[in-house]
């Protein structure tokens, strides 16, 4: 399995750093970052400097449904991992028509579905 983005910047920069201690998880942290940073940086540039061709258009509105396919393939992995019961297939569903359909701060839906996860962990611990 493949470790996503934050986990796998924390263990490049632990190894970094059990290897050669401080100095080294620096330079293990910034080299980790630096192939996408860079690439972001080229592609920002490339779309402002040539974004109004139609060229470039096609090519940005060609990758549209390649990124959407990786969200919905990150979205499925996570499902299989985190939702394991009904109440939490509940919770998802809540929180996915409160954002979309009523237009709910993200930061409240956070709130609530913590709230909600909190005492569904005091009142029946085992099940989540």
């Amino acid at each position: 399995m493949v470790l996503p983005g934050p986990e796998a910047q924390q263990l490049a920069t632990y190894i970094g750093w059990l290897m050669h201690r401080t100095w080294e998880d620096v330079v293990a942290g910034v080299l980790f970052v630096l192939p996408s940073l860079l690439t972001l940086i080229v592609l920002s540039w490339f779309y402002i400097a040539f974004g109004y061709t139609s060229l470039v258009v096609g090519l940005f509105y060609g990758i549209k449904p390649v990124v959407t396919a990786i969200i919905l393939q990150a979205a499925c992995r996570i499902e299989l991992c985190i939702l394991r019961n009904p109440g939490l297939w509940v919770i998802a569903a809540a929180s996915f028509v409160a954002m979309a359909i009523f237009q709910v701060p993200f930061p409240a839906i956070l709130f609530v579905a913590a709230l909600i996860g909190y005492i569904g962990g005091i009142s029946h611990p085992l099940s989540l």
